[in-house]
């Protein structure tokens, strides 16, 4: 199957990953005037300009090719039709393809960049799906992201409404979720609380409040990822978020009410717009983990839990919002291919840290349950508990669906502790002294002493080694795996 879219808290340091603000470009006349006609006809001379790009055989030329080619196909009205573009496409490249996002992951593989003036001419393309795109992709705006590879996600800003705090019941009148239904849990200031995977999957990101700290939960059902920020930035500002309507190698973007500065959310990095060249960033992570609710519930009893009366009439069901695409094995959207060491889609906990970037497949984590190492030449321990997350529910479009949320993993740092390989890990951890460690959601508890969280978060591997390529995937050493309970 392909898609084309047609229509008081412990906190994580982490550290910047986004790349430099891009240098202003040399200005090509005949590309501005080539954008203009694109967009505005008429329609001999968009082809002339066209033929005049295959003649010239300029690599800058090749990102406005591409966009036109698909973006037509979502609906843009554009000139000149794609009969017309993808001729001087595979001339000028020397690639073929007949699915139009693998022009996209072809272009993501290059070191092309496109002539000034792009990010404003895509503004306007995208302007005719949904008018706040003008002023997303405004020009002039700074970047650290290569704009060539954003694509619509086929609705537009907020048309995945976020929430704002929503209301919430006690565990106990939380009748609508069963043990096995996954949730984001978090702990902050002695309160917790439970997001239902069900509800982020309608919304994907809630602006809240925990114990008084602001907070930004986003979840991106895309890429598999839920985490959760202390919502003021490094400027000392309370920022609010909402969905793009942009997507970034299948990992969609947010944007801040108050800028209107795209982020990534993988990262909490401005990548797009006014706080793009400052060093306002998201730098607390809290420790939230993906766990069933049975298990939340069980350890946290006096949790609470948002509801599914957010004022939005939605199918709140078991995959009733994206089932389809989380039970198939394909990506939506176009993905930079920088490795194949695992499916796609195969499920892996990422760990940042000291400056490292490590991925960990959770198949392993799932047999070893505990594994020791380090990332960034820091010591830490990872916690793999309970069975994996997976689910049945229905799809309008797909009918039944079986899916996985994939598996609870806590990571930690060890500072000059040495843990135990291949324990248990359910409850307590045992150092190599024999202290037994208490697991709790802030940190590893003995005596007084807290070993704290470090930041971590599962996600599809499509998504970690696109935005981290040059990380390692953990290799375990043989040795006999634990049982899971």
């Amino acid at each position: 199957m392909r898609w084309l879219v047609t229509l008081v808290a412990t906190s994580i340091t982490i550290g910047a990953v986004a790349q430099p603000v891009s240098p202003p470009k040399r200005v090509d006349s005949f590309a501005l005037e080539a954008m203009q006609v694109f967009l505005e006809g008429p329609h001999d001379r968009a082809v002339d300009y066209v033929r005049r790009m295959g003649d010239l055989y300029d690599p800058t030329y090749i990102p406005l090719l591409i966009e036109l080619h698909t973006t037509q196909l979502m609906g843009a009205r554009v000139e000149p039709p794609s009969e017309h573009i993808l001729p001087v496409l595979s001339r000028i490249t020397r690639q073929t393809f007949s699915y139009p996002w693998d022009w996209i992951e072809w272009y993501a593989s290059t070191d092309h960049q496109p002539p000034a003036g792009f990010i404003g001419w895509k503004g306007r393309i995208f302007s005719q799906f949904h008018p706040r795109f003008a002023d997303l992709l405004a020009p002039g705006r700074a970047t650290r992201i290569r704009s060539e590879l954003l694509v619509w996600n086929g609705v537009g800003p907020e048309g995945v409404p976020p929430l704002y705090h929503p209301p919430t019941l006690r565990a106990s009148e939380a009748t609508f979720l069963t043990d096995e239904d996954p949730v984001v849990g978090l702990s902050v200031g002695g309160a917790q609380r439970a997001y239902p995977i069900r509800v982020l999957d309608w919304h994907e990101i809630v602006n809240d409040e925990l114990s008084g700290l602001p907070l930004a939960v986003t979840y991106c059902v895309l890429c598999g990822t839920a985490i959760v920020y202390d919502a003021r930035a490094t400027d000392g500002r309370r920022y609010t978020f909402g969905n793009a309507g942009l997507v970034l190698n299948s990992n969609t973007l947010v944007f801040d009410h108050q800028t209107e500065t795209l982020w990534l959310r993988m990262t909490g990095e401005p990548v797009l717009g006014p706080l793009v060249q400052t060093n306002t960033r998201l730098e607390r992570m809290l420790p939230a983990v993906v766990t069933s609710w049975g298990a939340w519930r069980a350890h946290h009893p006096d949790t609470d839990v948002v509801s599914t009366d957010t004022g939005y009439d939605r199918d709140y069901g078991p995959g009733a919002a994206y089932g389809e695409y989380l039970s198939a094995s394909e990506t939506m959207f176009p993905v930079a291919r920088n490795s194949d060491a695992l499916r796609p889609k195969a499920w892996t906990f990422g760990i940042r840290h000291a400056g490292g970037a490590k991925a960990y497949a959770l198949t392993d984590l799932m047999r070893y349950r505990v594994a020791v190492d380090e990332v960034g030449g820091a010591g830490v321990v990872i916690v793999a508990t309970g069975s994996p997350l997976e689910l049945r529910g229905h799809d309008a479009n797909a009918g039944p669906v079986h899916y996985s949320a994939g598996l609870t993993a806590r990571a930690y740092a060890t500072e000059d502790v040495r843990f135990q390989a291949n324990q248990d890990g359910t409850g307590t951890l045992v150092d190599a002294a024999g202290n037994q460690w208490r697991v709790t959601e802030d940190g590893l508890h003995n005596s007084g002493r807290v070993l704290p969280r470090v930041f971590s978060h599962q996600s599809y591997w499509f998504a970690w080694q696109a935005f981290f390529p040059g990380s390692e995937l953990w290799q375990p050493r043989p040795a006999a795996p634990r049982p899971h309970r």
